[in-house]
């Protein structure tokens, strides 16, 4: 068996919102999205490369 199930979905999305909690779905307010776009991922890049693996 598994034991859960879980996916992302846009704050705004009342619909599949709607759907999501039909099925039993719960959100879990204490996780956020985090991202690293243009240079700072550029630079994350530079910093590891050849430093994983």
């Amino acid at each position: 068996g598994y034991g859960r199930f879980e996916w992302s979905v846009l704050d705004w999305n009342a619909p599949a919102l709607d759907f999501y909690r039909a099925l039993g779905a719960a959100p879990q307010a204490e996780w956020t999205v985090q991202r690293v776009v243009g240079a700072p991922l550029a630079a994350l890049a530079e910093r590891w490369s050849g430093t994983i693996g």
